[in-house]
């Protein structure tokens, strides 16, 4: 059964949707309502920026010069730093049939719906960081897209060394033929899922006190071992969005108005830090 593709022109309906609710609420002058125009506001623009990414990573399929070298030359590089083989790992898997449509189905399930979820949590329940996660996100992502306009193959497109495309292979692909499907193939450098899903994971861990949290930080493990395991991205893609995303925390945690950055945990009432128990 082939994979439901989110294309950029239902994250820009979404988009517009959440702008949209941001102006009539906002002409409305509800006071209550106060926190729900701002998060329309600032979720819409962190789904436009991903539709913007959708849409303009498509273009690097004109793009394809130097894609394979750069992707051989960081293969080399996670040589000599003695980085675990991405081949190795995969080949461990690919006996495993039903292990492989998992792997594909969490890869491309749990991007967008995490991101979504937490944005949502964060917003609802632990609201003084909402906006310090909307700015590393927003932030993290435009970085990342302007990266990937050099185009890198990920290791699905190298099948000459042994990689196998298993998106393709079980008909889970979340790509589909140039030009279409969820983003392009070749923004492999630096990893959106992985940036992510470490986004999600550091704040959930920072912010809440419920052992929950630690689910997160599992997800942020299984994420970077599935794109691995799937051939989508290098171990570099990864270690280089974590770095975009941390530099990304540090300027927006700088520049954040005190009044919005989130508070330090330890300044944190006893009380708050019981309630957040329940999240």
């Amino acid at each position: 059964m082939p994979m439901l593709r989110a294309s950029w022109e239902l994250s820009a309906g979404i988009a517009a949707v959440l702008l949209l609710g941001y102006v009539v609420l906002r002409a409305a002058n509800r006071p209550r309502l106060a926190a729900l125009q701002a998060f329309c506001l600032q979720f819409g623009v962190v789904v436009g920026i991903f539709a913007l990414y959708q849409h303009t990573s498509h273009h690097q399929f004109s793009l394809v010069d130097g894609a394979q070298e750069r992707a051989l030359w960081i293969a080399e590089v996670e040589a000599r730093l003695r980085l675990p083989s991405e081949l190795t790992l995969q080949q461990l898997v690919l006996p495993f049939p039903a292990l492989v449509r998992l792997l594909n189905g969490y890869y491309a399930g749990l991007h967008l719906t995490s991101m979504t979820a937490f944005l949502i949590w964060i917003w609802w329940r632990h609201r003084p960081y909402y906006a310090l996660a909307i700015a590393t996100v927003a932030g993290t992502t435009l970085a990342c897209v302007a990266i990937q306009n050099i185009s890198v193959a990920p290791p699905r497109l190298l099948p000459e060394l042994g990689f196998v495309d298993t998106g393709i292979e079980y008909g889970q692909s979340m790509y589909g033929p140039p030009g279409t499907g969820i983003a392009g193939q070749l923004a492999a450098m630096p990893s959106i899922h992985v940036a992510w899903a470490g986004i999600i994971a550091a704040f959930a861990v920072a912010v809440s006190t419920s052992r929950w949290r630690w689910l997160l930080a599992a997800h942020f493990v299984a994420t970077f071992l599935v794109v691995v395991l799937t051939a989508n991205h290098w171990w570099l893609d990864g270690i280089v969005g974590l770095l975009i995303a941390g530099v990304v925390f540090l300027i927006a945690r700088r520049l954040l108005p005190p009044a919005t950055a989130a508070p330090a945990r330890a300044e944190a009432p006893v009380d708050q830090d019981r309630a957040a128990t329940r999240a």
